[in-house]
Parts: structure tokens; C-alpha cells; sequence
């Protein structure tokens, strides 16, 4: 299939340092063109009271929903040249978040939970184990009360320290550019749709949308662009996957790459006549 016939999705989100991007090389692998456009910068704060909290906290268990608090974690720990305890425990959100903290030392727990609501909820089947220490969660300033409204409800201690500050460049697409938008995160979302004239939300209207989970979805969903598709888990292979499903016609049963040159086979459109399947 020729680059120009694939559809073409817009990526809202950091690409990844180093390259390659694994979003887009997903995406590459069922056959989607993808483009990514990062709509937020972050502005890491709070050193001071993250390091304070790594010498204090003793068997504190430390809780992370982003990457980016991961690296906040990751730039103090760099400066007072020190890593985390093995000992010590962190919950974290999603597999991306799980890798970096494990980097870092961490025990990591509850990646597979998938959002901040699913993880609260196992950190309170943990509590026995966190009643006598608090948890540090490093946020965003845009983090949502989901979180730490449920483990306080629940009796835990949640020392929280903002981490990093969110600021909002959202991209303008002009008619025509893409075929779909994939999203990963409800801060991005508002990030786009905030401040969109009437015309500007009619272009993003008429893309199809791929939601990186249920909170995104629920913030596309709020701003009247409801996701036609959520992915089944917070990865790029889910998420790929997902966006696949809404063009049925460029799915690919095989995609590999031999000497630079890649192979593709392509499934058929189910009306396609069957001399064509073995041809």
C-alpha cells in the first residue's frame, strides 16, 4: 500500500526521546500514517519538597500517574545523586509510567490498572501496608481529584507535591490534513477544544478519534467529539490497534521489514472479487 492511499492520523502527544517513537512505529505496523504533534510543554517545579519527601519519607510507597512525574522524581534523584530504595514501593499507572519508575529502582505495582480510579482502588487493597506511612504522589497541575479523593476516603495519608507545571500549545490542522485523531490525554483535549472558534471545531469534528483510555475518553466525550474508538489498554499497540479498526480496508495481516524494504500484505475488502484474493 502507498504511502499516499494510507490514512493518515495525528498524534497528540510528546514523541519520544530518543527516536524511534513507539506510537508511531505502532501505528506504522497496522498500516496508519501517523504525524506527531505535541500540544503541551512541561515546567518541572518543587525540587526542594521532592527531595525533602525522598530523605523523609522512610517506607513511604511513592505513586505516579504520569511519565513526567516520573522524570520530575528522576531530576531531583540526579542532582542529590541518589536512586530509589529497592525497598521501597511505587504504584504507577500504565506501562510507560511502570518502565521509567523501574528504572529509577522502584518496586513498581498497579501498571496494569490502567487510570488513576483503578489504581486508588488497589492501593486501598494495600492500605494494611501504607496506614502507618504516607504516599507521595507527584502530580501535574492539571491532576484530577479522583485519586486522592478515594484513598483519603479510605483513611490513607497522601502527601501530594506538584511536580510540573502544564503549558498549552494546541496545534491547528487545516481541512483535509488527517483522517483521524489518536489522544492521550484529557489534558490535551482541553488543551485543543478550550479556546477552538466554531470552525476550528468543526475540522477536529470531522476526524475520527481514538481515545488512549476512559478518561480521555469521558474529556472527548465533555467537549462533544464523543472517541469512536477507546483503547483496550494505555499502549501504543493498543491504541494503534483501535485506530485500525475505524479503517477496516489498510488493516494488515503482515508487516515486516526485509533490507530496508518493508512487506506488506493487506487484507482485501470483503466485496473484492475472489479471483483478486490469490492474485
Amino acid at each position: 500500500m502507498s504511502a499516499e492511499s494510507r490514512p493518515r492520523v495525528l498524534l497528540l502527544r510528546s514523541r519520544d526521546e530518543p527516536l524511534p517513537d513507539r506510537y508511531e512505529a505502532a501505528f506504522e505496523a497496522v498500516g496508519l500514517e501517523a504525524t506527531t504533534r505535541a500540544i503541551l510543554k512541561f515546567h518541572y517545579l518543587n525540587q526542594s519538597l521532592i527531595g525533602a519527601a525522598m530523605q523523609e519519607g522512610g517506607k513511604a510507597a511513592w505513586v505516579f500517574t504520569r511519565p513526567r512525574a516520573v522524570q520530575a522524581f528522576a531530576l531531583v534523584s540526579e542532582r542529590n545523586g541518589c536512586r530509589a530504595d529497592p525497598e521501597t514501593p511505587a504504584y504507577a499507572v500504565g506501562n510507560t509510567t511502570r518502565k521509567a519508575a523501574a528504572r529509577l529502582g522502584f518496586q513498581v505495582v498497579g501498571a496494569e490498572s490502567g487510570n488513576a480510579a483503578a489504581l486508588a482502588d488497589l492501593i486501598v487493597q494495600h492500605s494494611a501496608e501504607q496506614r502507618e506511612h504516607p504516599l507521595v504522589f507527584l502530580c501535574g497541575d492539571r491532576r484530577r481529584e479522583v485519586l486522592p479523593k478515594r484513598l483519603r476516603a479510605a483513611g490513607l495519608a497522601v502527601h501530594e507535591i506538584t511536580a510540573y507545571r502544564t503549558e498549552v500549545r494546541p496545534p491547528d490542522i487545516a481541512p483535509g490534513d488527517f483522517n483521524a485523531a489518536a489522544w492521550c490525554s484529557p489534558s490535551g483535549v482541553s488543551a485543543v477544544f478550550a479556546k477552538a472558534s466554531p470552525a476550528k471545531r468543526a475540522r477536529w469534528n470531522s476526524l475520527k478519534h481514538a481515545a488512549i483510555g476512559p478518561t480521555t475518553a469521558a474529556a472527548l466525550a465533555a467537549v462533544g467529539a464523543p472517541p469512536h474508538v477507546t483503547a483496550t489498554a494505555p499502549t501504543p499497540a493498543a491504541l494503534a490497534a483501535g485506530m485500525a479498526s475505524l479503517f477496516p480496508s489498510t488493516q494488515l495481516h503482515d508487516c515486516r521489514i526485509r533490507h530496508r524494504r518493508r512487506v506488506c500484505r493487506t487484507r482485501l475488502p470483503a466485496a473484492a472479487p475472489r479471483s483478486l484474493a490469490h492474485g
